[in-house]
């Protein structure tokens, strides 16, 4: 679940790991924020996935220019992460296996390039 996490210079973004079913319950299991304008980008483990190198990315899209963030997981293979209009801001996330060095890619509409990790290379 992600919501809007109050800062001292603003509001940042936050995501709270929950688990369970209406049936039996739902349990909160962790929850991390984070607050930095621009570009925003947050990882917290995720186990409930097989992999242990699964990691959940999020954050916020402040250039509206930017339609895509491309992710290229520890199989070489590119995972795209999925951006959601919110009456705040637009959000993003991903489920990513990452390698040993996190590689990813903010593109516009045409696929251009806007910010890349790392920034030179690859």
């Amino acid at each position: 679940m992600f919501y809007q996490a109050p800062f001292d210079n603003g509001t940042g973004i936050g995501a709270a790991i929950i688990e369970g079913d209406d049936h039996n319950g739902w349990d909160y299991l962790k929850s991390s924020a984070i607050y930095m304008p621009g570009f925003m980008l947050n990882s917290d483990r995720v186990n409930y996935i097989e992999d242990p190198a699964v990691r959940l990315f999020y954050g916020v899209l402040d250039d509206p220019s930017a339609e895509r963030i491309i992710f290229e997981n520890k199989y070489d293979k590119q995972q795209e992460a999925q951006i959601v209009d919110t009456n705040w801001k637009r959000i993003w996330f991903a489920y990513v296996a990452v390698p040993n060095e996190l590689k990813f890619k903010i593109l516009d509409k045409d696929s251009n390039i806007l910010f890349k990790v790392p920034a030179a290379g690859g």
